[in-house]
C-alpha cells in the first residue's frame, strides 16, 4: 500500500494454490460489499490476488486503520480493536486467515491438531499473543526463526483438541482451507 503522485496504489495477494479459493470466494465479496470495487484477481508466478489503483482507498486504510504505508514490518493492531472483544476476535481471524495455518498432524496413530500464525512484526505478535490469553487459550507458545530473506519470523502455535475446538466456536475461519482442516478434525 501506497501513496504516489499518480495516485494511490493498494494489492493484496496470496498463495495461488492454497488461497485461490478463499481469494475467489470470500475476498472479491468482501471488498464489494465493504467498498464498493470489484476486484479483478490476477496470477502472478506463485500468487494470486490484485492490485487496486485508488488513492481514497489507500488514505481510508491509512487515516481509519492506521495502516503504515510501504512494508509492514512493525504492524500492530489499532488500540481501538483492541479494547473491544468482538473487533479483537474478527482481527484474530482475519490475521490466521491470511498469515495463518491449521494442520492436522499424524500422533500416536490420531490426527492432533495446530494452528499456527507467523509474522515479521514483533509487535503484532505480542499483541496477539496478549489477545490468545485473554480469550483462555492454554498451550500458547512463539519463538522465532529467519526466513529466506533472512529476516526474523515471529512464529506462534497453539495446540491440541481442546484449544481447537476453542479456537473454532470462539474465533473461527472464513478460509475455506481451514474450514475444510476442522471438519476434518471433526470427523475423526
Amino acid at each position: 500500500m501506497g501513496l504516489y503522485q499518480s495516485g494511490g496504489i493498494y494489492s493484496l495477494r496470496g498463495n495461488k494454490i492454497s488461497d485461490r479459493t478463499f481469494y475467489e470466494g470470500y475476498i472479491k465479496n468482501l471488498y464489494k460489499q465493504v467498498y464498493k470495487i470489484d476486484v479483478v484477481l490476477r496470477e502472478w508466478d506463485d500468487v494470486i490476488g490484485f492490485q487496486i489503483c485508488s488513492k481514497p482507498l489507500v488514505k481510508y486504510k491509512h487515516e481509519c486503520f492506521r495502516l503504515p504505508m510501504g512494508p509492514k514490518g512493525n504492524i500492530g493492531i489499532p488500540k481501538v480493536i483492541m479494547k473491544d472483544e468482538k473487533l479483537s476476535v474478527a482481527c484474530i481471524r482475519g490475521i490466521f486467515d491470511t498469515d495463518g495455518n491449521f494442520y492436522l498432524e499424524k500422533k500416536k496413530g490420531k490426527l492432533y491438531p495446530r494452528i499456527h500464525i507467523c509474522t515479521t512484526s514483533k509487535r503484532l505478535a505480542n499483541q496477539i499473543k496478549r489477545l490468545i490469553k485473554l480469550l483462555g487459550f492454554s498451550s500458547f507458545s512463539m519463538w522465532t526463526t529467519k526466513n529466506k530473506n533472512w529476516r526474523v519470523c515471529y512464529r506462534m502455535c497453539i495446540r491440541g483438541y481442546k484449544n481447537c475446538l476453542l479456537w473454532y466456536k470462539v474465533i473461527g475461519s472464513s478460509h475455506p482451507k481451514h474450514i475444510q482442516e476442522f471438519e476434518r478434525l471433526f470427523k475423526s
